[in-house]
């Protein structure tokens, strides 16, 4: 099945919903980025299809969550647990991020992320990025 939609997805839009693990309840929307978000699960886009949800499945079953950080002055921090000789260990990448108005680009690891906000609230922030795929 991922084969067939590979070879017919030629742009799909992604929106992710994280979830705040430690913010206050008011926040101006010019601060409201900062701190730790979750992911929690995908909304996956495809021309000519409806959207389709999928749960966020990187979590490690006895870990910590996985998560990123923004900070202020523009850093950003991607942690993903892993299990490693049956211990539960953070793997850090540190990065880049600026938001601009609805507009957030994030460069963290490797991975540069050009999204657009759709909503954000002291507990959720919801984004969306567009892939193209050939």
């Amino acid at each position: 099945m991922k084969k067939i939609f590979s070879n017919l997805l030629v742009i799909f839009i992604l929106t992710a919903v994280l979830s705040s693990c430690s913010k206050d309840n008011d926040v101006s929307t010019q601060t409201a980025i900062i701190g730790k978000w979750t992911p929690v699960q995908f909304v996956i886009t495809i021309p000519g299809f409806p959207p389709f949800t999928e749960p966020y499945g990187g979590n490690i079953a006895g870990c910590n969550k996985n998560y990123t950080e923004f900070v202020v002055g523009g850093t950003a921090k991607n942690v993903d647990y892993a299990k490693v000789n049956n211990i539960c260990t953070p793997e850090i990448d540190n990065g880049t991020w600026v938001q601009d108005g609805n507009n957030l680009k994030v460069n963290v690891g490797t991975e540069m992320i050009n999204a657009t906000i759709i909503s954000l609230t002291a507990n959720e922030l919801k984004f969306s990025v567009t892939q193209n795929d050939m």
